[in-house]
């Protein structure tokens, strides 16, 4: 959440090297931090959660399908699971816990949330956010 300043961290310093440049996280915005994350390649994004996890950030939101994009944004591929097993390990060892995405963006079973939830679970996250839509009542 951002300050009354609009300011991503309240520490100094939170400096990051992406692509060759110094980048100060502590003097982006909430919106300036996500346009960063968004344009970074994956193993880009995981140097900046660790970064910021040993900055003391208390939470890093890892994507399901980091290290391999997929619809839904889970991925299954046992090479990228690996990797984001071993990325959510450098978190937690650097004192902050993991919240994995997927924003599935259509309606689903509560059975298939489960399964997600689970599979995030496997993977070490400590919370699981899964984002999905409804277009009826019923659903």
């Amino acid at each position: 959440m951002s300050n009354a300043n609009n300011k991503m961290v309240e520490f100094e310093n939170v400096v990051v090297v992406i692509r060759g440049q110094e980048v100060d996280l502590s003097d982006l915005t909430y919106n300036e931090f996500s346009e960063l994350m968004n344009s970074l390649e994956d193993e880009e994004i995981a140097d900046v959660l660790i970064k910021c996890a040993k900055c003391g950030a208390t939470l890093c939101d890892v994507m399901g399908d980091i290290f391999d994009k997929q619809p839904g944004e889970l991925t299954e591929d046992k090479t990228a699971v690996k990797k984001q097993m071993e990325l959510i390990d450098k978190i937690h060892n650097a004192g902050a816990e993991v919240i994995m995405s997927s924003h599935v963006r259509k309606f689903i079973s509560a059975e298939e949330v489960l399964k997600i939830a689970l599979n995030h679970q496997e993977r070490g996250a400590d919370i699981s956010k899964i984002v999905t839509f409804a277009n009826s009542e019923e659903e």
